[in-house]
């Protein structure tokens, strides 16, 4: 059987720079054929599952189970109180999903930091391009980060948008569109 690539977090690396603005960033692409994938099944179920993923993804932060072991590396300072509390906030809060699919992301409560969302016509800069394994990757579609100051939301956002590419990939691997690799 052919098997489709599976996206790891190595391929959707995490930038970091120490700045007064927006620190964090990474760019998540969507597999080649995933529109069909979204025009071809239930988008209720697809949104049901990643709804799904959002809430299993909360619970590993709280747990500081893989690969959040680090998420409080910004706030080691903190006391053990402070850490508990801030854990409870470190979550995804909102999704919003439409016919594209999952176009946007919200990690904590704070509206004006921690989203992504899905661009349109910027994915060529993405890193998994320079592996020379673009025929896997949409041309077009790609999540970027938008508002992103932290690193535990860049942890929580990228997990989302890797995990929703593997899952629109296992519809695309079941049809086998990408012949022999």
């Amino acid at each position: 059987m052919k098997k489709n690539i599976i996206l790891t977090r190595d391929m959707v690396p995490i930038s970091y720079t120490d700045s007064e603005i927006a620190c964090c960033g990474f760019i998540c692409p969507l597999p080649k054929g995933y529109e069909k994938v979204l025009t071809e099944n239930n988008l209720k179920i697809i949104r049901a599952d990643v709804n799904y993923f959002v809430a299993k993804l909360n619970d590993k932060v709280l747990r500081q189970e893989e690969p959040f072991q680090n998420i409080l590396i910004e706030y080691l300072d903190r006391t053990e109180e402070q850490q508990d509390e801030l854990l409870r906030n470190f979550r995804i809060e909102r999704v919003h999903f439409d016919n594209r699919g999952l176009f946007a992301v919200q990690a904590g409560t704070n509206v004006n930091s921690g989203d992504i969302y899905l661009g349109h016509g910027e994915s060529t800069i993405c890193m998994p391009e320079s592996f020379g394994f673009s025929k896997f990757f949409d041309d077009e579609h790609a999540f970027f980060c938008h508002n992103v100051d932290f690193y535990w939301q860049a942890l929580l956002t990228r997990e989302l948008t890797v995990k929703y590419f593997n899952y629109l990939n296992s519809y695309l691997e079941k049809e086998q569109i990408y012949g022999e690799c």
